[in-house]
């Protein structure tokens, strides 16, 4: 969603505020956000908790995984955390919230945050068990 969206609508969110359109995109987008972490975290604490029973049960003797799922649930943690910020400077601010340096900043360490998660769910696919 980030690469796809997200850069199509920038030049709408960055420029003049003039139309009422700019702050609902701004919520779409972060209840979307919103949406898809919640669902992925819950994901990732399936995994932790696979990763957790293989290891209590003797399956498996390898820590690696636990250690490499468990900044991906803290990471979608802070995402969720920076999307409720992202949530609340838009209902208090409205317009003004869509061109701010803060609502700029936390939309980039969500972005930052999505490349780590990526990053690392990649390396669990691929390493062997």
């Amino acid at each position: 969603m980030a690469a796809g969206v997200r850069p199509l609508l920038l030049p709408l969110l960055t420029g003049r505020v003039d139309s009422p359109v700019v702050p609902v995109l701004e919520q779409l987008s972060i209840d979307a956000w919103n949406r898809y972490n919640r669902f992925s975290l819950a994901a990732a604490l399936v995994f932790f908790a696979t990763e957790v029973l293989r290891v209590a049960t003797g399956l498996s003797t390898t820590y690696w995984q636990l250690g490499l799922i468990a900044p991906v649930v803290a990471a979608f943690i802070g995402k969720l955390v920076i999307d409720k910020r992202l949530k609340t400077r838009l209902q208090e601010l409205g317009d003004e919230a869509v061109t701010s340096e803060q609502q700029q900043a936390g939309h980039r360490r969500v972005e930052l945050l999505s490349m780590f998660i990526l990053i690392l769910s990649v390396v669990l696919l691929v390493l062997p068990v």
